[in-house]
């Protein structure tokens, strides 16, 4: 088992090209957000043992399990760059909307069960289906570009009003429940 360093706060790791394998076991303690930046790709392929989120911050973040975020006490932040999934995700942590403009690319649908904030304006482009089941929350908001489907949590986001989806940039997009 390999532990990485303790979080505390916003941590951001710039990869200039590089390929960084965060592997099965690993563990990420402390309390904070790691995100990675620039040109490089972060691959995750198996479950983790970690309490933070984890994200995107113009680098590809590439999950391979259900656990890839460490299970329901990590969770996901987008604040631009890739999210890709290998395989049909269930991720049980949640979602941070941190801003920037995310793409969403998966051959499968993945699917968020803990609850989201939303700090920052964020555009997400989704090219399968993307489902939203916990409350979002916060002041920023969301909006969806690409060809699929974002599934929004009626009873769970019934007050989160920062949602848009922008079909006049893709034709393609919905949403359910439709906006």
């Amino acid at each position: 088992m390999v532990t990485v360093w303790p979080l505390n706060g916003t941590n951001t790791l710039t990869l200039s090209g590089q390929t960084v394998t965060i592997a099965s076991g690993t563990t990420i303690a402390g309390s904070g957000t790691l995100l990675f930046a620039g040109a490089g790709t972060v691959l995750i392929p198996g479950a983790i043992t970690n309490s933070n989120a984890i994200g995107s911050s113009g680098a590809t973040l590439i999950l391979g399990s259900n656990g890839s975020l460490g299970g329901a006490a990590g969770s996901l932040a987008v604040d631009g760059g890739t999210i890709t999934a290998t395989t049909p995700l269930t991720l049980a942590g949640g979602v941070q909307f941190l801003g920037g403009t995310t793409t969403f690319t998966f051959q499968n649908n993945i699917t968020i069960n803990g609850t989201g904030t939303a700090t920052g304006t964020s555009t997400i482009a989704v090219n399968n289906t993307l489902t939203l089941n916990g409350a979002i929350s916060g002041p920023g908001s969301i909006v969806q570009q690409g060809s699929g489907t974002v599934v929004l949590a009626p009873t769970a986001n019934s007050t989160f009003n920062g949602y848009t989806l922008n079909t006049s940039a893709s034709p393609g997009a919905s949403a359910s429940p439709a906006l």
